[in-house]
């Protein structure tokens, strides 16, 4: 007896709600296309997350590194030539050691964490609480994808 008063209730809800967003929207054709539309694409706005944010300044920052490095090395002072390919270099390799890092912690399902190289050192930056079993792991991990040794890599947690 409970479960159908409970029903009617419930249908008497539903109904209540359907009736008061029909009455609020306009004529009929109006209603029709509210119940059965979707917003545009382009009406949509997503945020990124704070991680996504983060890659896409380090992106456009290590463009901007790249091409003034680039100039130095086309430029007309060899001293400068030769310390621009060694920095670049250098940039490279530390891009392709983060990459791989978050793409290996992004397997493990840490898609959120944020890794910075520089000049073969690693600090990964995770969005969770780490364990002193889980920093084994996750260091294990890391050397095994980026080849940075475990005394070079610190992680950074809440």
């Amino acid at each position: 007896m409970k479960d159908r008063v409970l029903n009617i209730l419930l249908l008497f809800t539903v109904a209540a709600a359907l009736i008061l967003s029909l009455k609020r929207s306009g004529p009929r054709a109006q209603k029709e296309e509210a119940l059965f539309s979707f917003p545009s694409p382009a009406a949509l706005h997503f945020t990124p997350s704070p991680a996504e944010d983060f890659r896409a300044r380090r992106a456009q920052a290590r463009s901007l590194e790249t091409e003034a490095l680039q100039a130095l090395i086309s430029g007309k002072e060899p001293g400068d030539a030769a310390w621009a390919e060694e920095t670049l270099r250098s940039l490279v390799a530390d891009t392709e050691t983060e990459l791989t890092a978050e793409a290996a912690l992004a397997a493990r399902g840490d898609g959120e964490s944020l890794c910075a190289a520089q000049q073969g050192e690693l600090i990964v930056f995770l969005a969770h609480p780490l364990t002193e079993a889980e920093a084994g792991t996750l260091t294990e991990v890391i050397v095994s994808a980026c080849g940075v040794p475990s005394e070079k890599i610190r992680f950074v947690s809440p």
